[in-house]
């Protein structure tokens, strides 16, 4: 229940109310200060300070209530209190957990910049109002579980150092999380029944939208989501190929992928495409084979996204050829630059044999200049070097291939899911 002295404490101002908790902070003192079970009415609590912990549990606000830049020093309690006015936390610092089970908003409600240092939970709250979130920073996990959000719910900007869980948590108006920084998030069961934006915010996990409802399909233009690897895992070749944090991970980007996908995001629909198949390694693709294949597109061809680096791939493989070349040419003599063009030509043709109708005329020039009189058919570099160039041709048809698949994927018009 409320406490008379505290109340008439804070009939008395600001400067009042500071003072005395300027002394019991300095004395070592937090003292508790309960609002509990009352109607506050037109009241405000402006950048007042709480030394211990605040207690407004079932308390009503009846009018327009401000806690701006107000600070919280130990648990703030808000549990099962009703705002019938507007409610405003801009700019306040909870340093301890902040607790707004069950509380209802009729109207709006602003945390806009607001701190919280220790634990947040807002689950089965209601808010009827506009409310806002924009640059909140919440440094330790956060429950906003069976929360109902009847209006437009704004969250850009704000910043989520641990976790934020949305767990069947229901939006009816817009949702925007533009330019949110987020390090970990849930929305198993949320149901967005408006269009919801996360255009330009950061994950450093994939989120979970498994089992999520959109009657829209949401934004993801300019998101990006880091691949969180599983750095205990003490396996040298789990650290190499960067095992996913979770098992679930590759649902979760699967689950990405198909949003993207109905909102024809070619562009983002690869990019969860190719974090899928990373997150699938030694939880769903399990065994040597298997799991090499994977790495091998992934490193060749980002899988199908880069055409760049089977480019690159192709030249060094060529490069390499031609040195090989150049090492076994059979003839005597000095390498000259005419041997050495001759065994570029060799290298070149080895990469391209699908390609030009005058290869073949080329070819034999350069073997001519190579070892002299030898026929083109026999062979002329040893069994090894012979096989190396039978390999090259059959490495550099599968690197041609990649390329075509990335250019069919770069200019590619729509796409499903």
């Amino acid at each position: 229940m409320a406490n008379s002295a505290d109340m008439d404490r804070l009939l008395q101002g600001k400067e009042v109310w500071n003072s005395w908790a300027s002394a019991e902070i300095s004395s070592g003192r937090t003292p508790k200060v309960d609002f509990s079970e009352i109607d506050l009415g037109q009241l405000s609590f402006k950048e007042l300070v709480f030394p211990g912990s605040a207690y407004f549990v079932g308390t009503t606000f009846s009018a327009n209530i401000s806690f701006v830049r107000a600070t919280f020093r130990a648990f703030a309690h808000f549990e099962r209190a009703v705002f019938v006015g507007k409610a405003s936390f801009i700019e306040a610092t909870f340093m301890e957990t902040a607790e707004f089970e069950n509380a209802i908003f009729r109207d709006e409600a602003e945390f806009g910049s607001v701190s919280v240092n220790s634990l947040s939970f807002f689950a089965g709250a209601s808010f009827e109002g506009d409310t806002s979130f924009r640059s909140a920073h919440f440094r330790d996990p956060v429950d906003f579980g069976n929360a109902n959000f009847r209006n437009q719910a704004k969250f850009d900007r704000s910043k989520f150092d641990t976790h934020v869980a949305f767990l069947n948590t229901t939006f009816a108006g817009p949702v925007t999380f533009c330019s949110a920084d987020i390090s970990s998030a849930k929305f198993v069961g949320t149901k967005f029944e408006a269009p919801v934006d996360f255009s330009d915010s950061r994950f450093g996990h994939v989120p979970d939208f498994r089992i999520t409802s959109l009657k829209v399909p949401p934004n993801f233009h300019g998101i990006a989501i880091e691949f969180a690897t599983d750095t205990d895992h003490r396996g040298f070749l789990q650290r190499v190929l960067r095992r996913a944090l979770q098992r679930e991970d590759s649902a979760s980007f699967r689950r990405l992928r198909q949003l993207a996908g109905e909102v024809k995001d070619h562009e983002r629909e690869l990019m969860f495409f190719a974090q899928e198949m990373r997150a699938k390694r030694f939880y769903e693709t399990t065994g040597f084979w298997p799991i090499s294949l994977n790495a091998a597109y992934d490193w060749l061809s980002d899988y199908g996204r880069s055409i760049v680096r089977p480019l690159m791939w192709l030249a060094a493989s060529t490069i390499f050829a031609w040195g090989i070349i150049a090492a076994t040419i059979p003839s005597q003599g000095a390498l000259t630059p005419m041997k050495l063009i001759a065994a570029l030509v060799l290298a070149f043709s080895n990469a391209t044999l699908l390609i030009g109708s005058d290869k073949w005329a080329l070819r034999e020039e350069a073997f001519t200049i190579l070892c002299g009189l030898c026929k083109p058919s026999g062979p002329h570099f040893g069994l090894l070097g012979d096989l190396l160039a039978y390999a090259q041709s059959g490495f550099s048809l599968l690197l041609i291939l990649l390329i075509g698949l990335a250019l069919r994927n770069r200019f590619r018009i729509g796409g499903g899911g």
